[in-house]
């Protein structure tokens, strides 16, 4: 009991200093600030690549890059499993560790970098990131990219574009991308899979419930050539029932508000969520930042 207590302390007392991340041995323990810090920058990103796990004071980059070192070492595949309650930000950790793998492999490494801005935390189901070494081509079928903004209008304006990608990748007309666009598509994929499986809890207003295992595979050059993400433990029932205070999916919100009042009245559909059953159950149809 008195090792949890003294564990407890040291990281409320590493917390109190904006020191969110703590080792016990080589497993990282993050705890959630709920607001911006300043330490996903380029500089950050800088000091951990390429360095040993405890040359660097804690932090998730020391994992990704700890693990992307070691898959092109040993040649073996590596994972990254991220796990916690409701509301750790597990999400974000997931994006952050793709976010630095993107820009630690890219050519054009400035732009990338640039994208690695203070990140809030957020929470989801058990998330996990595989990196495996592939000796296949470099490249990957993806029939559309995604846009990079996490906006409903961008969602609404990605779905066509998306679903013509399918319906050639079915019919065996895939259209062919190089490298430089798998790591954009992995990465701009993240707002798809928000919006389609996460939803506001008491807890918390972007809360995945659904988990994910990522897998990212990388050609002998350590340059990542394609990856698939496989879904699991989707909670249904939050279709057609939410409790008092929640939400329905992002989706449907994203949908009445990411169309204009033409669109709308051609798919007979009413911008105001209340109007709806399914939306309205829970009485909190607005969430900041996610429409």
């Amino acid at each position: 009991m008195m090792r949890v207590i003294k564990c407890q302390l040291k990281l409320f007392l590493r917390f109190s200093k904006n020191r969110i991340y703590t080792y016990i041995g080589e497993v990282l323990i993050a705890v959630n600030p709920y607001r911006n810090l300043p330490i996903y920058e380029k500089d950050t990103v800088e000091k951990y690549k390429g360095r040993e796990i405890y040359e660097r004071p804690p932090h998730v980059f020391a994992i990704a890059d700890s693990a992307y070192r070691a898959m092109k070492r040993y040649g073996r595949d590596s994972c990254i499993v991220i796990s916690g309650e409701s509301g750790a930000g597990k999400t974000e950790t997931s994006k952050i560790i793709m976010r630095y793998l993107a820009a630690i492999t890219n050519q054009q490494q400035q732009k990338e970098l640039e994208r690695l801005a203070p990140v809030r935390l957020f929470t989801d189901n058990e998330q996990a990131v595989g990196f495996k070494r592939m000796s296949a081509r470099s490249y990957h079928h993806y029939g559309a990219t995604v846009p990079s903004s996490g906006s409903f209008v961008s969602i609404i304006a990605s779905f066509n574009g998306l679903m013509d990608g399918f319906v050639a990748i079915l019919s065996g007309n895939e259209r062919i991308y190089p490298n430089d666009m798998v790591k954009s598509v992995l990465l701009r994929s993240n707002c798809i899979l928000e919006s389609l499986g996460c939803a506001k809890t008491n807890r918390n207003d972007n809360s995945s419930r659904f988990g994910k295992y990522m897998h990212i595979n990388f050609n002998f050059n350590g340059d990542p050539i394609g990856g698939n993400i496989t879904n699991y433990l989707l909670e249904k029932s939050r279709v057609v029932r939410q409790q008092r205070g929640e939400r329905n999916f992002h989706v449907f919100y994203h949908l009445l508000r990411g169309f204009d009042s033409n669109r709308l009245q051609q798919l007979r559909l009413k911008s105001d969520p209340k109007q709806y059953y399914y939306l309205n159950q829970g009485d909190s149809d607005k969430v900041s930042e996610f429409c």
